[in-house]
């Protein structure tokens, strides 16, 4: 063994000491492989670092088309309880006979002039900027929401059907009801 060198004491392979801290030196052999792992670890993180930057945005935005789906579906309800107003009044209901189409959508609701306020709930609970109006003399209706997703989806339920078909986050913000 060389001078100021005495083995190690985990491998017993010769190492340096330094006089003044008393701590074993590395060899290059060892130092390679610190370096070695240390990259490796490096490596790794950047790896999962990317795939989480892929994932974070579809992660926020895979509730839109949920919440799209529930507006729509309690406008679509709404336009049921429009059809059964209709044959029981001759007409269809506006805004101020809202109330009234809570007895056909609320369960258990048999009052004809109640339960406006469940149904206020439940339509606010799924949509934003909610209203329904009367066109052409009461012969046809028209019922606007906005869904409560990132991209503010305007969905419009009419007589003849509603808008948009399909749902698009990019293609359904701004449009008119026909």
């Amino acid at each position: 063994m060389p001078d100021g060198a005495g083995p190690c004491d985990k491998c017993g392979e010769p190492v340096s000491v330094t006089a003044a801290a008393g701590t074993p030196k590395m060899s290059g052999k060892k130092k390679a492989n610190i370096k070695t792992r240390t990259a490796i670890i490096i490596l790794v993180i950047l790896v999962l670092l990317v795939i989480v930057a892929i994932k974070i945005p579809s992660f926020l935005f895979s509730t839109d088309r949920p919440k799209y789906n529930r507006c729509l579906q309690a406008l679509a309800n709404l336009k049921v309880a429009e059809e059964m107003y209709i044959t029981d009044n001759k007409r269809y209901a506006d805004m101020p006979d809202l109330e009234k189409l809570g007895m056909y959508m609320v369960p258990g609701c048999t009052n004809p002039n109640g339960c406006g306020n469940q149904l206020r709930e439940r339509i606010d609970r799924n949509c934003k900027d909610f209203s329904i109006k009367t066109l052409n003399n009461g012969l046809d209706y028209e019922i606007k929401g906005t869904a409560a997703d990132y991209s503010k989806c305007k969905i419009c339920v009419t007589n003849r059907g509603y808008l948009p078909e399909k749902y698009s986050a990019s293609g359904c913000a701004v449009f008119k009801c026909p």
